[in-house]
């Protein structure tokens, strides 16, 4: 395109142009390639500028300069009047590129690994119940609905009573976890992920997640590089580690 189109379609969009010239300038752009994609483009960069109430500002700029540079039957654009909107151009242009940034950013940005992301867990519910019926039904209900802190407290009092339950050992370390104590919940977990029960995988799955919790991504992938294949989360351990 010449110059003298670009200052055509400054002049169009700045109200500058007769109703017949606006016209003809519309229906030129039906087979001019070049100045159809340029007058697309100016609609868009335009419909942007009122969105941000830039336009407004702009074209009150342009009228206070206007009563002063323009004649009212004259078709020629004054040397100062072009220089303004050239720089009106290149407003457009740099507003143009701030959103094409932005939404390259919000397309292309890594997605956020996140403790949550990963913490899906089974339902709580003891297979063998006993003389702490009570306690083993409080904390099912209560880690089931989510209420961690209620959880937690008859975990400890069950515990009290049978140390040795792995499970219930296994779901207070999960609520230490909720309750954003990943640290403590090491300590919980910590003989489960050393011996040899069916529940040492898990231990060690949630221990990593902690160090996820915590951002300490490196301890978080040697701590599920000891998952084998096989193991219970050993597909979800594959899935974090590409992520880390």
């Amino acid at each position: 395109m010449k110059d003298e189109d670009f200052d055509l379609l400054d002049a169009h969009f700045n109200g500058l142009l007769t109703p017949e010239e606006s016209q003809a300038l519309l229906l030129r752009s039906q087979t001019d390639k070049e100045l159809a994609v340029e007058l697309a483009l100016r609609e868009k960069m335009e419909r942007f500028l009122r969105s941000q109430k830039e336009k407004l500002a702009l074209s009150d700029n342009l009228d206070t300069i206007g009563n002063d540079y323009f004649q009212e039957e004259t078709e020629k654009i004054e040397p100062a009047m072009k220089a303004e909107i050239n720089w009106h151009r290149r407003i457009m242009a740099a507003a143009a590129m701030v959103v094409l940034l932005v939404a390259a950013w919000f397309v292309m940005r890594p997605e956020p690994i996140s403790y949550q992301q990963f913490a899906q867990h089974e339902p709580l519910h003891f297979s063998v119940r006993g003389e702490a019926d009570v306690l083993v039904t409080e904390a099912e209900k209560a880690f089931n609905a989510g209420d961690y802190g209620r959880a937690l407290l008859a975990l400890d009092k069950l515990l009290a009573i049978k140390p040795d339950n792995g499970t219930a050992r296994l779901y207070k370390g999960i609520c230490q976890l909720e309750l954003h104590q990943p640290e403590v919940a090491r300590t919980t977990l910590q003989p489960l992920a050393e011996g040899r029960s069916a529940l040492r995988a898990d231990a060690m799955w949630y221990i990593a997640l902690g160090f996820l919790q915590e951002n300490n991504l490196q301890q978080c992938k040697t701590t599920l590089q000891q998952l084998k294949s096989g193991d219970a989360h050993f597909e979800e351990a594959l899935q974090l580690l590409k992520k880390l």
